[in-house]
């Protein structure tokens, strides 16, 4: 799709059908319902019925529907009528439902709101990762979907609600929580101050379960190696301990177990609670994915793509990122795509890179949706990807639809619309969503009056956050801005200390040295930001797409 006015850059399909009979399945419908189809909570049918009400699959949905409300109503009545005290009753957050590994739990918590690097932000305040099928064998809950509860922050909305770190996260407003990103965007889309209810299993092995984990790993139990490491690194059930967590990986992954071998190396490569090894952790990195281990291929493959503690070769890691894309990992798709779409290691090849683009966007990868509507030529389903990613929280493709519509390309124009989401875009810290902003307070569009000052104030922080292009219209092709937004925007310069010029609005090169000292500033705090956070759970981060920064004015990109 050919942009000639670009623009910088979460899984829930609506089908739409107007006749009686049901159409046949997308994949991501099929998708969808093979997560649910043998479930045996009411609320994932009735999510899979929300998403899709005249689904291939609804009927059926509906028949078990209704078998599982009845089922319910029958286990409350017998309940209700023993009059035994059940102390697994919570009234206020209601009724927990035991099985035999753990208890399911509705738990109610009022949402947040949270600035970070200057944005606000809708927060649960729970640090997660995606459940493993070692985590589950842990924790003896084999059936159990969802993301684990590493963290509890204090005093959050999670910890008020009765969240604890350890637990499992199934449902968030009644829809099923397969991934720790998929959790992100349910929470992001939500404004602060709502009250949701999470479903949550609570294995019950985590009460004194980390001792009878001890003993089978010191009898050379890899397996339970693996898990006592897992829970000294997040205090559950014992104290939390990196060092004595890396002990066990490391004895774990001697053992053979490809698991422990890749959380050692990350742990290694980060330097989390050891002293940081790149050469050691990409030896791990490598072992583990000879031996089949998908996330280890990402982490390979991406030291490989970046030659981080390893001779560069770009052509080697899109091997490995094949591996693991045919194993199913998301993030290899989407990185292996983008390779593809750019000829990153190899020639360029858009028809691959569409097709692992549509496999990982089919599984909730909002990257890939972008990535599908930047190779696109056909402008509207271009509009139709971002659309979708931008309705499941991604802030770059807000911006992306929000370009679309200001100008009309592949959708009807509608600048009220535009700013609606450029302003979303903006709230989730994209800093070319600020700078359309800028520009429409400058220039009077979008149905915004004309306002200098406001102009320079978004200006400002569009390059703080990151806008690259704005930097280089406002230096290069200052006259694309107005005087009397140039001088305020040099007086917010001044008031940083990035400038002790004249307020005069030319753009000489004091002026220049200091947008290079904001944009630069900005980098840093968004870096340390970075690397305050507490990670959710080790992976290898996504390739990024190409950059389709706010390049009006500048050159057409292809």
């Amino acid at each position: 799709m050919r942009f000639s006015c670009g623009f910088l850059l979460g899984f829930v399909a609506v089908a739409v059908f107007c006749a009686p009979v049901s159409a046949a399945p997308d994949r991501a419908e099929i998708t969808y319902w093979e997560s649910v189809r043998d479930s045996k909570t009411p609320a994932e049918l009735e999510a899979y019925l929300k998403t899709y009400p005249d689904g291939a699959f609804a009927p059926l949905a509906r028949i078990r529907l209704k078998a599982l409300q009845g089922a319910e109503k029958k286990s409350d009545a017998a309940t209700e009528n023993s009059g035994s005290g059940n102390p697994d009753v919570d009234t206020e957050n209601g009724r927990t439902k035991v099985t035999d590994g753990a208890e399911n739990l509705t738990l109610t918590a009022r949402l947040a709101k949270k600035e970070i690097d200057g944005v606000p932000r809708t927060m649960l305040g729970v640090n997660i990762s995606d459940l493993t099928k070692y985590q589950t064998s842990c924790f003896r809950v084999p059936e159990a979907t969802g993301v684990l509860v590493q963290n509890v922050v204090a005093d959050s909305p999670a910890s008020q609600a009765g969240i604890v770190s350890g637990d499992i996260i199934r449902e968030f407003e009644g829809k099923p929580v397969k991934t720790a990103r998929g959790l992100v965007e349910l929470v992001s889309a939500q404004p602060a101050g709502v009250s949701t209810k999470v479903g949550v299993l609570r294995p019950r092995a985590l009460k004194d379960g980390a001792k009878v984990l001890a003993d089978r790993a010191a009898t050379g139990d890899g397996d339970a190696m693996l898990c006592f490491a897992f829970v000294q690194m997040n205090g559950l059930g014992t104290q939390k301990s990196l060092a004595e967590a890396n002990r066990w990986y490391r004895k774990a992954a001697e053992a053979g177990v490809t698991d422990a071998m890749y959380n050692l190396a990350n742990h290694l490569e980060n330097g989390t609670g050891i002293a940081k090894d790149i050469a050691d952790a990409n030896r791990w990195y490598r072992k583990a994915a000879e031996a089949g281990n998908a996330n280890a291929m990402v982490g390979l493959a991406f030291n490989l793509q970046s030659g981080n503690g390893i001779t560069k070769d770009a052509a080697e890691a899109n091997r490995w990122y094949r591996k693991a894309a045919e194993a199913g990992n998301v993030t290899a798709m989407h990185n292996l795509a983008t390779h593809l779409a750019i000829g990153v290691g190899g020639a360029r090849d858009d028809a691959a890179a569409t097709q692992w683009y549509r496999k990982a966007a089919e599984l909730g990868k909002t990257e890939s949706m972008i990535g599908l509507g930047w190779l696109s030529k056909d402008e509207a389903e271009a509009v139709r990807w971002y659309r979708r990613a931008a309705d499941l929280g991604h802030g770059g493709a807000m911006n992306l639809l929000a370009g679309a519509l200001q100008e009309g390309r592949g959708t009807a124009k509608d600048e009220a619309e535009a700013l609606r989401w450029y302003r979303k875009a903006a709230g989730n810290g994209i800093g070319a969503a600020m700078s359309a902003i800028s520009a429409g307070y400058d220039q009077g569009t979008m149905g915004l009056q004309k306002d200098p000052k406001l102009g320079a104030e978004w200006l400002f922080k569009g390059i703080e956050a990151g806008d690259e292009y704005a930097p280089v219209r406002l230096t290069q092709n200052p006259d694309l801005y107005s005087r009397q937004l140039r001088r305020e925007f040099q007086r917010l310069l001044q008031e940083a200390g990035h400038y002790t010029g004249d307020v005069d609005g030319s753009i000489g090169q004091g002026t220049k040295s200091a947008v290079m000292a904001l944009r630069d500033s900005g980098a840093k705090k968004r870096q340390a930001a970075t690397q305050t956070a507490v990670t959710s759970s080790p992976s290898a981060p996504a390739a990024p797409l190409p950059d389709f920064g706010n390049v009006k004015d500048l050159d057409t990109l292809e």
